[in-house]
């Protein structure tokens, strides 16, 4: 599997919860808002990653893409910084959406405006009792971002051209978190039925056109 040829990132927002037309003032007033809340004393880190959040989502690049980032986003981030350091924890929520070129810019981007949250990124090695498989990059970073995705209470997708092993690392992915009675995991395949979601209840299309 090529380094860039898939990507897991966390599950997005509808486009009406965005911040997409908050200034920068008021990103970063947010930004310090949820630090004190989650008890993260460093306000300079905190308001530099809602400035972050503005220059990326207006940038040309963010314009162009379907992925959408909002205020979850932004939230996850910041409470993130109580297990690692910023510049993974902006890699996890943003930059684990995009494959790698876009994510260079992104670090890039980083590097320029945000010396105090660059650093050189580094993805750990596999747990020991992680499914036995070959160590390649892609499946690290896989592995590494669903596990702070998870533990910030937020979904995953893996995504990928077809052939890539998609569902290989999804099933080891699932597999590590039951054993480790960590998270629920189920993984969807073109194969994957209504009844294997909801067992012996049938979605009613007329609730669900009520409910729309």
């Amino acid at each position: 599997m090529g380094e860039s040829t898939w990507k897991c990132w966390t599950s997005p927002v509808s486009r009406n919860t965005a911040l997409l037309n908050s200034h920068e003032d008021e990103l970063k007033e947010i930004a310090i808002k949820i630090a004190e809340k989650k008890n993260f004393t460093e306000k300079k880190i905190a308001e530099n990653i809602g400035e972050f959040h503005h220059k990326w989502t207006t940038n040309e690049i963010s314009k162009k893409s379907p992925q959408c980032f909002t205020i979850r986003d932004l939230n996850s981030t910041i409470t993130s910084l109580k297990e690692i350091k910023p510049f993974e924890a902006i890699l996890s929520f943003y930059g684990s959406r995009y494959e790698k070129n876009e994510r260079e810019i992104m670090k890039k981007m980083i590097f320029d405006n945000f010396k105090d949250l660059y650093q050189e990124e580094i993805i750990p090695d596999l747990p020991k009792d992680f499914p036995k498989c070959y160590p390649s990059l892609s499946v690290k970073r896989a592995f590494y971002y669903s596990k702070i995705a998870f533990n910030n209470g937020r979904h995953i997708i893996i995504t990928g051209k077809q052939g890539d092993g998609l569902t290989q690392i999804a099933k080891w992915i699932a597999e590590y978190n039951s054993k480790n009675k960590q998270n629920f995991c189920f993984v969807f395949t073109p194969e994957t039925s209504v009844s294997d979601l909801l067992g012996k209840y049938i979605p009613n299309s007329q609730i669900d056109s009520e409910n729309q």
